[in-house]
């Protein structure tokens, strides 16, 4: 699973059978990028980064992700960066 806009990892709460990989991009407003850290740290294949802009985001070449997630996040983006995400 990806998400975009990430805040503390909550969605991955609401997932009837949690992700077996997770990886939330957040701008890390308010730290909710630390809390998710701190919450899913027992998770070796959750991984959270920050990013502020479409540039901060990581991909291995060979990744892929069977659901992206972009939910209460591009209504804060700039309309100049929208489509970068």
């Amino acid at each position: 699973m990806l998400e975009l806009g990430c805040f503390d990892g909550k969605l991955i709460d609401s997932c009837p059978k949690k992700p077996t990989c997770y990886k939330g991009f957040d701008a890390n407003w308010e730290r909710g990028l630390d809390q998710a850290k701190e919450k899913w740290k027992t998770h070796p294949n959750y991984s959270f980064f920050k990013a502020s802009i479409p540039e901060d985001m990581y991909f291995e070449e060979r990744e892929r992700f069977d659901i992206a997630v972009i939910m209460e996040t591009l209504e804060h983006v700039p309309p100049d960066l929208v489509d970068g995400y």
